[in-house]
């Protein structure tokens, strides 16, 4: 297997014909200039990471995002090897390698985790009296503190679009003094992030870290706090301010002193009285501290070519030292790196470190330990090669990644479905003893509502229904009284509430579970009254440009601040359509007649809003702005038009001929570079990769194969050869930024997502087959197979082989087991036909075909005039 995936590497980069042309390709020709990709294990509390450098990637903080604070990687003393090539030998494991040379020298390098020894437990560096909410991103070494400052101020507890929680058991009841420090390395002017700093029983206070203009400066924030509730726990929070322009908070440090305690901010800034404080808490260390396991990570590299001194490279703002008696570069006093041979010398420059290793070593390995139950004691170097087997051993045994469910004939499209799996479940992780999917590993390291519909989808299309299932209860438990659920902080995102409710009847519709659905329920109904009362609210100004629709609210995915805005109108449609479908699969007709009275008054409301304010391009296409009565005349026609794509695919409410529907597939056509729409979300001139996966959703939806089918290869051709994807990128050309997270989690969604609609996609009663399969992919000796793959008619069974010499093709369908005989089943043939073939008496083949779904289908076909 491993040789396989090295050869179709190899098949991958040198290939290099044009995704328009008669035989699209893959050959990642638009990666990022910059780029991550995971190699931890599913759920991990340490998301490591490996840069296009080849570089180990850790400390990720608020600002600059996305970028790490420590890299690490091998090299050799005074040269720069050119980088030739990155690749995983085999997608569904994460065993990096990179390759490089110049000079006439050569290294290849190998870096992936080590499996973590369960024997070894943490000890957390708090005491049990301190614990942390919602998530434990954290930043080592973010800071810089200016002058004479207690340590903990290096390190910073982040909330990334989320408050930053804090609970410290102290006697019910009682009072305490507490000091919240605070130090922005990052923003470069006041103004640029707000803090909401909130202890329990005292007043809020809003601060600008950056109030002075100045840099690193730590600063102390004094509160007269009381446990107003007499539960015994302190709370402890920082949220963005309703006025900050960056919703991602920070915290540094508290401090927690008796009641009559006389300090200063001065003496707390300068660290006199820590030993003093009854609690001393340093933020942004919990995922370390409070790791079950020691972490590895390992680097290898066989270096070939004459006169070569090795040396490990390390840049980072952590605070190391050097044991030249061990080899051992040290951070807190405890083993962080090791290598084998050892290191003979360190030198260190502004943040730089130089390890050199012996003269003439062709074989190095190197080790970077996390975790707080790191000693040295523990810690010598493990045989890796063993280690390496363990960690291909676990992939391919134990992992519980759904791989095997979809398989296509182009090995390309295939390793990105792959490697989005195994993304998918590496960036995945517990919060608070649950499990969420996440769309990335450092700036989106949290829980975002949207982005979770498409990574519980692309988990249920892979097979894990039960590891979806458990996704969802997650956020469930998440939904207030009223129905409402929030999760965005600080400012309100109304669609939220109707993705939480289009979520739980599209899993359980995937998954063909009535009785799960019947048993939630109530969040269905308490999800759409609140709707409803949201709406009504906006019915007392018949003035109000969001009359009939829903109040303002934060949009996101390129549409900045608070505004009356479409995308909660187009995700309260799709909800409304979504459980009104559900509700008569359970047989709840009042409720059914209910929802579509409302959908109904909804819709009506949305027609006279979009006669309104459509508006038409530089081309004359018809297009709706994201913004209700939006008259701007500088904003890009295709900016956030993802909600209106959604609207199409997943509502079922647009006809095909639709104005708005057909308008604004135009805009975004007339807008591609590098086969990707140009700005539609927040770099400027930048395409987003994933944004395209949902156009290629809805041309399939309209019956445009072929524009799905090149969206799909531009999509693949803006992934790194790593097989994952930034956010956004700019094109070649314009330039190199890139924003968002990277190792995208949820752009592995979509894409998995995107293909599986190619495949197999419902459309209310009707399930189509195929209809988005590439004519190319259909040549001698090839398949594309389906196995018990969920869908909402059952579990589907598929394959599709043509012959060795290509002459015929033969097209199996399981019977679907939950299917009854009124649904639809339709098997498209078109690309069969485009190659030539016919049915097997020499009949020419339709679009489609109709089967039955409640029987076992062959279909033969044969090329014509063979």
């Amino acid at each position: 297997m491993q040789k396989f995936y090295a050869t179709l590497l190899t098949f991958i980069f040198l290939l290099s014909t044009t995704i328009f042309g008669q035989q699209p390709a893959v050959d990642f020709r638009y990666s990022p200039a910059t780029y991550l990709a995971a190699l931890c294990f599913p759920d991990d509390w340490q998301k490591s990471l490996i840069n296009e450098k080849g570089e180990l990637a850790y400390d990720f903080g608020p600002g600059p995002y996305a970028k790490p604070l420590t890299t690490i990687r091998i090299g050799i003393k005074e040269k720069e090897l050119a980088l030739t090539k990155q690749y995983f030998e085999n997608p569904r494991i994460p065993i990096a390698v990179t390759e490089w040379a110049g000079d006439g020298l050569t290294m290849r390098q190998e870096a992936f985790a080590l499996l973590p020894n369960p024997r070894i437990a943490a000890t957390p560096v708090s005491s049990a009296r301190v614990k942390r909410l919602n998530g434990l991103n954290g930043a080592v070494g973010w800071a810089a503190p200016e002058g004479v400052a207690d340590p903990a101020f290096r390190n910073a507890a982040w909330g990334v679009n989320r408050p930053i929680q804090y609970r410290v058991q102290i006697q019910p009841g009682s009072k305490k003094r507490v000091a919240l420090g605070i130090c922005e390395p990052y923003k470069p002017r006041a103004g640029m992030r707000i803090l909401e700093l909130r202890v329990e029983g005292a007043a809020f206070q809003t601060v600008d870290p950056m109030a002075e203009g100045r840099r690193n400066l730590p600063q102390v924030f004094l509160f007269e706090a009381h446990d107003e509730n007499t539960d015994g726990e302190l709370a402890i929070e920082v949220h963005a301010a309703l006025a900050s322009p960056d919703p991602n908070v920070f915290l540094n440090a508290f401090w927690i002193f008796s009641a009559d305690a006389a300090v200063s901010t001065e003496q707390i800034v300068s660290g006199e009285l820590s030993a003093q404080a009854e609690v001393y808490y340093p933020c942004g260390l919990e995922n370390e501290s409070h790791a079950p396991t020691t972490r590895i990570d390992a680097l290898r590299a066989t270096i070939a070519g004459e006169s070569v001194t090795p040396v490990i490279k390390i840049q980072s703002s952590r605070d190391f030292d050097f044991d030249k008696d061990t080899g051992l570069l040290k951070w807190n006093g405890k083993p962080y790196l090791l290598s084998s041979p050892r290191a003979i010398s360190a030198n260190s420059n502004n943040g730089e470190w130089l390890l050199e290793l012996p003269a003439g070593a062709r074989q190095v390995e190197g080790i970077v330990l996390h975790g707080n139950a790191v000693t040295s004691g523990l810690v010598g170097m493990p045989d890796l090669q063993a280690e390496r087997q363990r960690v291909i051993n676990f992939w391919e045994q134990e992992a519980h990644v759904p791989q095997g469910r979809i398989h296509v004939p182009d090995r390309g499209i295939q390793y990105l479905l792959e490697a989005s799996a195994r993304n998918m479940y590496q960036i995945r992780e517990a919060v608070d003893g649950r499990l969420q999917f996440q769309p990335g590993p450092s700036v989106y390291r949290g829980m975002w509502l949207h982005d979770m519909v498409y990574a519980v989808e692309a988990a249920a299309f892979l097979g894990d229904l039960a590891g979806a299932r458990a996704v969802v209860e997650n956020v469930l438990r998440l939904q207030q009284p009223d129905g409402q659920i929030r999760v965005m902080a600080p400012h309100v995102m109304y669609r939220e509430t109707p993705l939480l409710v289009y979520l739980v009847c599209r899993y359980a519709q995937l998954a063909n579970d009535p009785a799960w659905l019947n048993a939630r329920w109530q969040n269905v109904t308490r999800g759409l009254a609140w709707i409803d009362a949201t709406r009504r609210q906006t019915l007392a100004d018949s003035n109000a440009s969001f009359f009939g629709l829903m109040p303002p609210s934060f949009t996101d995915g390129g549409i900045p601040g608070i505004n009356a805005e479409y995308s909660g109108v187009y995700w309260s449609l799709i909800a409304l359509r979504q459980a009104r479908e559900a509700a008569v699969w359970l047989g709840h007709a009042n409720e059914a007649r209910q929802w579509q009275i409302l959908f109904d008054e909804f819709m009506a409301s949305f027609q006279r809003a979009y006669e309104r304010d459509k508006r038409q391009d530089a081309h004359g296409h018809w297009y709706l702005p994201m913004r209700v009565a939006d008259t701007s005349k500088t904003e890009a026609p295709q900016r956030g038009q993802w909600a209106p794509l959604e609207a199409i695919f997943r509502g079922g409410f647009l006809e095909a001929k639709n104005e708005l529907v057909t308008g604004t597939l135009a805009v975004l056509d007339d807008s591609l570079k590098q086969g990707l729409t140009v700005n539609t979300g927040w770099l400027m001139n930048g395409v987003w990769p994933f944004f395209d996966a949902l156009r290629g959703m809805a041309h399939l939806w309209y019956g445009n194969r072929e524009q799905a089918v090149a969206a799909l290869y531009a999509i693949a051709n803006h992934a790194s050869p790593l097989g994952t994807w930034v956010e956004e990128q700019h094109p070649q050309g314009i330039g190199n930024r890139t924003a968002g997270d990277a190792s995208n989690a949820s752009a592995s969604a979509f894409y998995i997502a995107l293909l599986r609609r190619m495949l197999v996609s419902e459309q209310g009663d009707q399930l189509s087959l195929l209809a988005g399969v590439p004519a190319a992919w259909l040549a001698p000796n090839v398949k594309i197979e389906l196995n018990q793959a969920p869908t909402e008619f059952g579990l589907l069974s598929l394959r599709a082989q043509i012959a060795e010499d290509g002459r015929t093709a033969s097209i199996f369908i399981a019977r679907l087991r939950n299917a009854i005989a009124h649904n639809k089943m339709l098997l498209h043939l078109r690309a069969f036909r485009q190659q030539g073939y016919v049915m097997k008496d020499g009949k020419a083949l339709p679009d489609y075909v109709q089967l039955d779904p409640t029987q076992d289908t062959t279909i033969e076909l044969t090329l014509k005039n063979r």
